[in-house]
Order: structure tokens, then sequence, then C-alpha cells
């Protein structure tokens, strides 16, 4: 069975996400079928992008909306450039 989590402050290194504001981020794992959601990013395309390049066991990503989920998948993050990059 597949468990979901919020990810504690406590776990978080960037001190922007001990900032109110910012997005939520849903990471699922495919050895587990666990997800982790990391609530308060603040540059969510960069997150997903540092997460997959951290740990091969991401199957997919998600930035969280009121109107819904928007998915990145790894192909998609292969091909995301950070902002001002060239």
């Amino acid at each position: 069975m597949s468990k979901s989590h919020k990810v504690g402050d406590e776990y978080r290194t960037n001190p922007l996400s001990h900032q109110p504001g910012g997005s939520v981020v849903r990471i699922l794992f495919q050895s587990t079928g666990n997800t982790r959601d990391y609530d308060k990013v603040k540059h969510p395309m960069s997150f997903i992008k540092r997460c997959y390049e951290m740990d091969p066991d991401i199957a997919l990503a998600w930035v969280l909306t009121e109107d819904g989920a928007e998915e990145v998948s790894r192909e998609r993050w292969i091909n995301y450039r950070s902002p001002g990059t060239k």
C-alpha cells in the first residue's frame, strides 16, 4: 500500500522553504509508490529538476494548484532551462 506524507520544515534545507508562500510539489517514488508533498516551494521547476538529479527512483512530479495539478515528467525536466540560462 502506498503512502503519502508532507515533508516537515525540519527536513527542508533551503531557507526560502521556511517562508510563507509558493507552491506545493508532489514527488512520486517508483519503487514504493509513495509520495511526498513539499510546500512553500518558491521555484517549483528548479526544485523538481534538482529532485530528479538527486534521485533516479523518482517516477513523476507534480506542481499542485487550486485548479488541479501540472505533471512534470523526467523528459520535461530534461528539456527545462532555468530562467536566465542560455
